[in-house]
């Protein structure tokens, strides 16, 4: 009720357990032996910056994968409510002083 969310799923080749809690990590790229895998260009940093992002923003990711059936990405933002005396444009500094009540 209190967050807004949104989920990116694939059917590919999943992601390893003991991989999944390193995914968010900078520079980490999970070591496939196939060719295929190794033909993707990257430097581990995607993930990373998607983490720190959403963070910012309050909210929170996490991942669900099995080996052969594929991996979803779960994203959610807390839900933040305008009252009536606010528009559009009051929206960054709803944001910047919900996150730092959540800070303290």
């Amino acid at each position: 009720k209190n967050n807004v969310y949104f989920s990116i799923s694939d059917r590919g080749q999943g992601i390893a357990k003991k991989d999944q809690k390193n995914i968010f990590k900078k520079f980490y790229r999970v070591e496939k032996s196939d060719t295929q895998s190794q033909k993707i260009k990257g430097h581990g940093l995607g993930l990373s910056i998607v983490k720190n992002l959403v963070e910012l923003n309050n909210g929170t990711i996490e991942v669900k994968s099995s080996l052969g059936k594929g991996t979803t990405f779960i994203v959610r933002f807390p839900k933040l409510e305008a009252d009536e005396n606010q528009n559009e444009n009051d929206l960054p500094q709803l944001i910047r002083s919900r996150g730092s009540s959540n800070n303290n």
